[in-house]
């Protein structure tokens, strides 16, 4: 599955969705990352890992879109993993308690290992160093 968007990509990686993101994480990405979000519960995906790029920003509305992402992932008993984020960034998720509910990974192949060993129903960590 791949999308011609240019903010961001999707291709599977095992059993894992990864959402790689092109351009900063703004308001602008709702509605797309809800279709998208929405079109992966419906092929029954249980694994999906955001893939940031270190030099993009987050906005507030970013982040925002990012727990009610989380939230629905919960409900669906679903695993939500990310990876490419700043130190600025994993802080940030940190402090707010996104890590609670999603597990922060140091780069791409310790997220798809990880993820690939993992089931859907084991709780997220914090970081995974």
């Amino acid at each position: 599955m791949d999308t011609q968007e240019e903010t961001f990509k999707v291709k599977e990686i095992k059993d894992i969705v990864v959402i790689s993101t092109m351009t900063d994480f703004t308001l602008s990405m709702e509605r797309i990352m809800d279709d998208v979000y929405q079109e992966l519960c419906e092929k029954g995906y249980k694994k999906i890992l955001f893939e940031f790029n270190p030099e993009n920003h987050i906005t507030s509305a970013g982040i925002a879109i990012l727990i009610s992402l989380i939230d629905e992932s919960m409900k669906s008993n679903q695993k939500i993993g990310m990876t490419g984020l700043s130190g600025h960034f994993k802080n940030i998720f940190n402090l707010i308690g996104i890590t609670r509910y999603a597990t922060i990974y140091n780069s791409m192949e310790q997220a798809i290992q990880k993820m690939s060993e993992s089931f859907p129903t084991e709780s997220a960590g914090h970081t995974d160093s």
